[in-house]
C-alpha cells in the first residue's frame, strides 16, 4: 500500500464546459503545476522508511501529472446535472 499526502498543488487551470448535449467538464493545467507531495510505502500496519524509493515514487507521480494534466492533454469529469433531468423531459411538464 502507498500513502500519498498532497501538501500543495498550485497552478493556472483551464476548464472547458462544452455546450449541450455534452455532460462532461474538461480540465487541465496550462503549465506544470507546483506540487509538493510526500509518499510513504506501507506494508501491513507498518510504514516503511525508504527515502530513495519514496523519492522515486514522488518523481513518477509528478511526471504522470505533467503528462496527463498539462495542456494540450486534458482530463474530464461527467457532470450528471448537465445531461438533463428526466423529469423535465417527461410528459408532466409538457
Amino acid at each position: 500500500m502507498l500513502n500519498v499526502d498532497v501538501t500543495r498543488l498550485e497552478g493556472t487551470m483551464t476548464v472547458n464546459i462544452p455546450p449541450p448535449p455534452s455532460d462532461r467538464l474538461w480540465y487541465a493545467f496550462r503549465t506544470p503545476p507546483k506540487l509538493s507531495i510526500r509518499s510513504v510505502p506501507q506494508v501491513g500496519d507498518r510504514s516503511v522508511d525508504m527515502s530513495t524509493v519514496s523519492s522515486w515514487i514522488e518523481n513518477k507521480l509528478r511526471l504522470l501529472l505533467e503528462k496527463n494534466l498539462v495542456c494540450p492533454n486534458m482530463d474530464d469529469l461527467i457532470v450528471p446535472v448537465m445531461s438533463g433531468n428526466e423529469l423535465l423531459k417527461s410528459g408532466y411538464n409538457q
